[in-house]
């Protein structure tokens, strides 16, 4: 019903969330728990790669990503699309400037496809992604079928942790940008640190006025003097 041009709200996307009624109370950790979200396709568009890159999350897990030339698909200008997994990319075997498909699978960022048949693929060169972090340069360590960062001083390693600890603490009005500035201007290196930052600190930092660095201080200090559980504290430590 919700593909139909006749439905009156454009979406992507449905949830369908359990009746609590014959499932007693939710998950206080998870309100998202027992529920199921079901992406829409109406569209897909070809476009060509740029280049490949190794994206790195919060906690290092490294996800092989094409640059792809700038394509609308449902309603969304596409730029970077997820390959799921390193042996995924090795096993589609791309090439250089080659044309895909990108279309919107179960996750936020798109994925690609092969067309049904691959114009002039052997005339260039294989695409390669380089097995390094590219936040501190250091080789990406295997483990299982995943590629991760274990450089425990690398950037991404120290600011993730604390942007994860903060999110999962509850923490609003920040971004994982908002870390890395203040690690880049101040040196934080952890959640420590972190929480007992001031305003006149903050200031310091680039992108940062006097309103956004006291709300984001009056935050960490909600944080610091409100009581939780352990389990969601080593939770969110990771």
């Amino acid at each position: 019903n919700i593909r139909s041009k006749d439905f009156p709200i454009r979406v992507d996307g449905v949830v369908i969330n359990p009746d609590r009624t014959k499932l007693g109370e939710p998950n206080e950790y998870d309100l998202m728990d027992n529920s199921i979200a079901f992406k829409i396709n109406t569209a897909e568009a070809k476009t060509k790669i740029l280049y490949g890159y190794m994206s790195v999350g919060r906690l290092g897990r490294a996800v092989p990503m094409l640059k792809v030339s700038p394509v609308e698909v449902n309603e969304t200008i596409v730029e970077d699309v997820s390959l799921g997994s390193y042996d995924k990319f090795l096993s589609m075997d791309l090439r250089e400037d080659e044309e895909v498909i990108v279309f919107s699978a179960g996750d936020v960022i798109p994925q690609i496809k092969l067309p049904m048949v691959r114009a002039n693929v052997y005339n260039s060169p294989l695409l390669k992604i380089k097995r390094v972090c590219p936040y501190c340069g250091e080789k990406l360590t295997r483990v299982n079928t995943e590629y991760y960062c274990t450089n425990s001083e690398c950037p991404r390693i120290i600011t993730g942790r604390i942007s994860n600890f903060l999110i999962k603490m509850g923490i609003e009005g920040f971004s994982d940008k908002s870390v890395e500035m203040i690690y880049n201007s101040l040196g934080i290196k952890s959640i420590a640190q972190f929480l007992n930052l001031t305003s006149d600190q903050i200031m310091n930092v680039d992108g940062f006025d006097r309103i956004s660095a006291d709300n984001l201080v009056s935050e960490l200090e909600r944080l610091r003097n409100t009581s939780t559980s352990i389990a969601k504290f080593f939770g969110a430590l990771g």
